[in-house]
């Protein structure tokens, strides 16, 4: 889970071929081959800093329950207007959610070819299961670097500048949330 305390910049973005979870780091890959106006993103393959975005869910109107279709972002298409079969009334057939994706609280999971919403560069608060527990991490000012499982983890002493996306903002115990600056 991932939440935004100051955003500076915000894009839509598809999730690539591997299910990615809302707070990780991921980076831009392609255009989309299920929306043409889109980019994929998807975890690196390596320890990398060029164009490191946070995933978060799109946040999401629907009264629940939601057909999960609804949350797939697909090619606009054309209709034949003369064709009955797609006016008929729908039959839910597929899962549905009854708590929206973007209400989840840890671990949501943005499944492949899916919507998400891409934060880069601002404070960012992200759960445990974003980055590495190690004593460094909770130390404001600390340098992060990301891993390839878009998880967050303090520079070591082998990472050259370059791979450095950010610095700890603060660590709030109470909730478990570790915000960064991402830069």
């Amino acid at each position: 889970m991932a939440v935004i305390a100051i955003p500076r910049h915000s894009v839509q973005a598809i999730a690539g071929r591997f299910d990615i979870v809302e707070g990780r780091g991921v980076h831009y890959t392609s255009k989309s081959p299920y929306h043409d106006d889109l980019y994929a993103v998807e975890y690196p393959k390596h320890k990398e800093a060029a164009s490191v975005w946070i995933a978060m869910f799109p946040h999401d109107k629907f009264k629940p329950p939601v057909l999960v279709d609804l949350f797939y972002s697909i090619n606009i298409s054309t209709y034949n207007v003369n064709d009955a079969t797609i006016y008929t009334d729908p039959i839910l057939q597929n899962n549905l959610f009854l708590t929206p994706p973007s209400s989840q609280s840890t671990q949501a999971t943005i499944i492949a070819s899916r919507g998400l919403v891409a934060l880069y560069k601002g404070i960012i608060g992200i759960t445990p299961d974003c980055f590495k527990d190690t004593p460094e991490i909770y130390i404001t000012g600390t340098e992060i670097v990301m891993d390839p499982n878009g998880i967050f983890t303090h520079r070591g002493k082998n990472d050259p500048d370059n791979l450095v996306v950010g610095r700890v903002e603060q660590y709030r115990i109470q909730s478990g949330m570790l915000y960064i600056n991402l830069y």
